[in-house]
């Protein structure tokens, strides 16, 4: 693996989706080795079950969720 892709989410429903196709597309026509990790930080809107059903279609990824804890955590 060449990069660990990690991404933080809070109440991200409108732009995560998004970003996470970019982001793998990016990394296979570049032929980049990496992993997604997405750290769920207790969003209240959709977010979570966006991140579960792109799980279905991004391979090497871990999606956490955890409850809120804020930018230090």
């Amino acid at each position: 693996m060449d990069l660990a892709i990690v991404i933080p989410v809070f109440n991200e429903e409108t732009s995560i989706q998004s970003l996470i196709n970019d982001l793998y597309n990016l990394t296979v026509a570049e032929k980049i080795s990496c992993r997604f990790i997405i750290i769920n930080d207790g969003s209240t809107d959709g977010s979570l079950a966006i991140l579960q059903t792109l799980s279905l279609s991004i391979p090497r990824r871990e999606i956490i969720s955890q409850t809120n804890s804020g930018h230090g955590s």
